[in-house]
């Protein structure tokens, strides 16, 4: 792609002849194939006949009318999709699609402003900035290993697993892992050589709250994207015996409400002179009012099931939302050597070694 950027903008500066029509597009044979164009696609190979060898200014104006053109899109898309739940949803389902900006582009501006402002918002908390660093102690290396729940902290043995010094007798965590294995509480065939790494890995790890928030700007983002799909399946769910409703439908739905929420939320962060009960107020009403709203007006659909399918939606947003925590969460952990995927052992779930709490 760069390569031909190159190539077209070297052409344009030097203004390069080409036979062209009079609207930009070629004459003659097509580059690709070598049949006569005729029209705008070659009738062969379907590439288009557009010149892009273009004078310095004509591309400088194609591109001044491109972004005015989508801003003119874009500022009648915000109010539209704000105050007006379900307008430009129902508009793009029946193919009135010209006057706004797509779906899926105003999602990626939305999501993508909302992190930004987020991120900003929150670094700036004295809490992550100059936090001190939390140390990963015993307490949470000796929850690795547990007996019916109970850390091994409770067990005589931890002194001789965890010295006063803050070393770890590998020696004695490896005996005390026997002794389980004898008395039966733990499996014969459990990677005791993994656990006493986790273990061993864990101790003493020092982890400072810019660290973990570093993390969390990298991951949040990544896998918010899967409360799309998620929603996507509640509202196909909720929906499912409805025939003249299709998942191109549902798409556009999640792709608006996710928009709406995302800018609502950055609005938010934008005005904290505002009280903080005002905004969560706003925010909360919105959340059971707007996909109320824009369920209605997108589908069509009777209102009184309407209020058991945003009941519906929610529970299923909530749950949602949970996951995407959890998952945020484990990834973060993974990067910062507190837990591991490898801790998971998918063969045998009961063997994991999955619990790294504090104390």
């Amino acid at each position: 792609m760069s390569d031909e950027l190159e190539v077209i903008g070297a052409a344009s500066i030097g203004a390069v002849a080409r036979d062209t029509t009079g609207d930009g597009y070629l004459n003659g044979p097509c580059p690709n194939c070598g049949t006569e164009i005729e029209g705008n696609f070659c009738i062969e190979c379907g590439q288009s006949a557009k010149d892009l060898k273009k004078p310095f200014v004509s591309l400088i104006r194609d591109m001044l009318n491109d972004v005015f053109s989508f801003d003119g899109r874009l500022f009648r898309t915000i109010p539209a999709l704000m105050f007006k739940p379900g307008k430009i949803t129902r508009a793009y389902i029946d193919g009135k699609r010209v006057r706004y900006v797509p779906p899926f582009r105003l999602f990626l501006i939305a999501s993508v402003l909302f992190f930004l402002v987020l991120f900003a918002v929150t670094g700036k908390q004295s809490w992550i900035s100059d936090g001190e660093a939390l140390t990963v102690n015993q307490g949470l290396a000796a929850s690795v290993l547990e007996i019916d729940g109970q850390p091994i902290s409770e067990f005589e043995e931890f002194a001789d697993i965890f010295p006063d010094d803050g070393s770890f007798n590998r020696a004695a965590a490896d005996a005390f892992i026997t002794r389980m294995i004898a008395e039966g509480d733990l499996e014969p065939d459990v990677d005791r050589d993994r656990l006493l790494d986790r273990i061993e890995a864990i101790n003493g790890n020092s982890i400072t709250p810019a660290e973990i928030f570093r993390e969390v700007q990298i991951w949040m983002p990544r896998l918010s994207f899967l409360l799309l799909p998620g929603i996507v399946l509640s509202l196909l769910s909720l929906h499912f015996w409805i025939r003249r409703i299709y998942i191109f439908d549902h798409v556009i739905v999640a792709l608006h409400m996710q928009s709406f929420f995302y800018l609502l939320a950055t609005i938010g962060l934008l005005l904290p002179m505002l009280h903080p009960g005002l905004v969560w107020g706003v925010f909360g009403v919105a959340t059971l009012v707007y996909p109320f709203l824009l369920m209605g007006r997108a589908y069509g659909t009777n209102w009184f099931l309407n209020i058991w399918r945003t009941i519906g939606l929610l529970i299923g947003v909530f749950f949602g939302i949970v996951g995407l925590i959890v998952l945020v969460s484990l990834f973060t952990a993974n990067d910062l050597g507190v837990w591991s995927w490898d801790d998971i052992d998918w063969g045998n779930p009961e063997t994991s070694v999955i619990s790294v709490t504090p104390d």
